[in-house]
């Protein structure tokens, strides 16, 4: 028969083991580890140990950093709830991704905090403090913002650039080979060096790039329309900048480039309206497709009336 002393070493035991247990199991099930092995989840939580992390609930900075979920391929997932199987809002999110905080709490004896992505604040909901730190200088790049209009791209390399669903999943990659000297309309930029851009021809194209992959661009960039032949069908050199430019938005800046305006006919899904360069009296068209410039060519002097 065992003693008492015996069995109170035992009871203590089974208390570590399940004290261990749950210690792990609260540890590991804060990301989405997707098939990863035991082995390389313990590395993760390693590695987060020496980090600075989420570890107050009140106050705190104004920014997170993600951290430690390299090696997952669901990454890191904003949730509905402070629980881990509450619903998703958005997932794939990789470390150095920065996150508005909204303040952090503790629930089933874990720190969660409340956070939203900078450039979305609609995906507000909450994430596992152990995998964010303080943002060292998230106004650092207030300088890099840039105001919607057109922009040129530069430094894409041999492959190009890729434009990107969002800046917090840069592995969700809506197009790729961007070269140098595409056109792009930024619609609008985040102080996390990102902006979100459209193609301008091809304004279906969308998606996030980074600012230090634009250069301002103007209509004084296009060269003269005096050294394009103005064979119908040739593009007008100098409105090429106005293609994907809302038709209404873009009508004045035709006009003071020195076109007036002939007439307008609808043909299927587009309309044409007819210009005269002044400078020339050559005629141009603009098909206008869903509200927007399409192409900018010149046309047959007939359809000026000429």
């Amino acid at each position: 028969m065992y003693s008492r002393k015996n069995t109170m070493k035992i009871s203590n035991l089974k208390h570590l083991g399940i004290a261990a247990t749950s210690l792990l199991l609260a540890f590991n099930i804060g990301f989405e580890p997707a098939g990863q092995t035991q082995a390389t989840e313990n590395r993760a939580s390693n590695r987060i140990a020496q980090r600075d992390f989420a570890d107050g609930l009140s106050g705190g900075p104004d920014f997170w950093e993600v951290i430690g979920v390299e090696g997952f391929a669901n990454g890191l997932a904003i949730r509905q709830s402070p629980k881990l199987y509450s619903p998703q809002i958005v997932s794939g999110i990789r470390n150095g991704a920065v996150l508005r905080n909204l303040g952090c709490s503790m629930q089933g004896g874990e720190r969660w905090c409340q956070v939203e992505p900078r450039n979305n604040p609609n995906q507000k909901g909450w994430v596992r403090g152990q995998f964010l730190r303080e943002y060292s200088n998230p106004t650092a790049n207030n300088s890099s913002t840039l105001s919607p209009g057109f922009y040129e791209v530069k430094g894409a390399g041999r492959n190009g650039i890729a434009l990107i669903s969002s800046p917090l999943t840069p592995n969700a990659v809506n197009a790729t080979g961007i070269m140098n000297g595409t056109i792009v309309r930024v619609q609008l930029c985040g102080n996390d060096n990102w902006c979100r851009v459209e193609l301008r021809d091809n304004p279906r194209l969308k998606g996030w790039v980074r600012t230090t992959n634009l250069r301002s661009y103007s209509a004084s960039s296009v060269p003269s329309n005096t050294s394009n032949s103005g064979r119908p069908g040739d593009p007008v050199a100098a409105l090429q900048d106005l293609v994907g430019a809302r038709g209404g938005q873009a009508e004045d800046a035709v006009k003071q480039r020195g076109y007036t305006w002939i007439n307008t006919k609808k043909q299927a899904d587009s309309s044409f309206s007819y210009w005269l360069e002044q400078n020339t009296a050559k005629c141009v068209a603009i098909r206008t497709t869903d509200g927007r410039y399409a192409a900018i060519v010149y046309t047959a002097k007939k359809d000026c009336n000429r």
